[in-house]
């Protein structure tokens, strides 16, 4: 009896502390039960661990890929995602790991689970844990088989509450994830890419997620990573701030967009075809594309113009952001808009007037290499409150999509 009370309470511990404890897939629900009744009850019959979950949050990686990326993208920082975000919103957690391993025949796939806890003490209360579950399901095979994963790990979603997919990597095909949505409320993606492209597979992945958009809701990471820019344009515009003319926008000459060669290429594509959809710009065409630079021809409301990106520096995400305006009915430069990244801050100046658009402290933008965007995790968190599908996100694609599939 000792025995089995010494062997009962290092499981809770273990359990408590986030260490994983491997499960036969059969009986995860079982375990996590035997688990969570063993930790809520004490000798006085007391609780000192409150379970709690708002939501159902899977997490799918291919994890054959971690070994080349970038510490970004590495299996601790997809860990660590887990413990910052279950912080603020409790929930079932679960970590889906994809791994291809061609030495495997193609009938014998591997599937494994574990299960964990992660806790943190109510404020004021050392006495009292508020605890939410993870599950850890890893799948290994020849090649990926995505109903076989979607068999263990759809069961695993609790009905009634919301259900978030995030995929954080490029590299599934719509065909893998759609097998997975039919259990899910929202998918979260990241289509940011460090690469310039403006080709049939990044055509493909667009259509992909607007299609799924008529049954499930969409959040881009790349989209809410420029929303400051986009406010700072408006803010360009506002009487009561930096009050350029709207006239100008009738009489672009060129837009500048420099952003970080870490990434931002996506960003700057979407914020182009955001401005596309809004002001009613029809896209000619792709008129250079290289390792570094990409120019794009417009044509406004009375004459084509020109829209340049350029990788340039170590910065994530968008850098700076210059439009040019003629002055109608002449062919000089008239007016200038800069939007730059100075100190934790968009400034955005027109002649003498300027105005601000704040940006969360963030360690990433301290010193020289800084990014204009928050953090995976945060990011992540803003996505969670996304409990809407956001209609000019689905605009802008449509708009990229017309301009990708001019090219592609």
């Amino acid at each position: 009896m000792a025995q089995t009370e010494v062997t009962d309470t290092n499981s809770i511990l273990s359990f408590l502390s986030g260490q994983m404890a491997l499960v036969e897939v059969a009986k995860i629900e079982r375990e996590l039960s035997k688990l969570w009744k063993l930790s809520t009850e004490n000798g006085e019959g007391g609780t000192y661990v409150i379970k709690a979950c708002a939501l159902n949050f899977v997490l799918l990686v291919n994890s054959s890929l971690l070994v080349n990326s970038s510490k970004h993208d590495s299996g601790v920082d997809f860990d660590n995602l887990l413990a910052d975000i279950t912080l603020s919103h409790p929930m079932r957690a679960l970590l889906a790991l994809v791994k291809i391993d061609e030495s495997r025949s193609e009938e014998n796939a591997l599937i494994e689970a574990w299960v964990s806890a992660r806790c943190h003490f109510l404020p004021g209360r050392l006495d009292k844990q508020m605890c939410c579950e993870q599950i850890t399901v890893s799948y290994t095979g020849h090649e990926f088989c995505p109903a076989s994963l979607s068999s263990v790990i759809s069961p695993l979603v609790i009905a009634d509450l919301p259900s978030w997919l995030y995929v954080p990597q490029l590299h599934f095909q719509p065909a893998e994830l759609k097998t997975f949505l039919p259990s899910f409320d929202y998918l979260i993606v990241d289509s940011r890419s460090p690469h310039p492209t403006f080709d049939q597979a990044t055509f493909e992945r667009f259509s992909f997620l607007l299609d799924q958009s008529r049954s499930v809701n969409i959040i881009d990471l790349a989209w809410l990573a420029i929303k400051p820019w986009r406010q700072a344009i408006a803010f360009a515009f506002d009487e009561k701030d930096v009050s350029l003319s709207t006239d100008c926008l009738n009489a672009i000459d060129t837009i500048d967009l420099v952003c970080g060669s870490n990434g931002g290429f996506i960003q700057s594509l979407l914020f182009v075809a955001w401005l596309g959809s809004r002001l009613g710009l029809r896209f000619l065409k792709l008129i250079k594309l290289d390792d570094g630079a990409c120019r794009l021809a417009f044509m406004g409301k009375h004459e084509p113009f020109t829209v340049n990106i350029r990788a340039e520096g170590p910065i994530a995400g968008l850098a700076s952001m210059k439009v040019s305006f003629h002055k109608l009915g002449c062919c000089s430069v008239e007016e200038h808009l800069h939007v730059t990244f100075e100190e934790g801050a968009l400034t955005v100046k027109h002649e003498d007037r300027k105005e601000f658009v704040e940006l969360p402290r963030l360690h990433c933008r301290a010193g020289v290499y800084s990014s204009t965007e928050c953090g995976r995790s945060e990011l992540v968190d803003d996505a969670l409150a996304c409990v809407e599908q956001d209609p000019i996100y689905l605009e802008t694609v449509s708009y990229l999509l017309n301009m990708l599939k001019s090219e592609a």
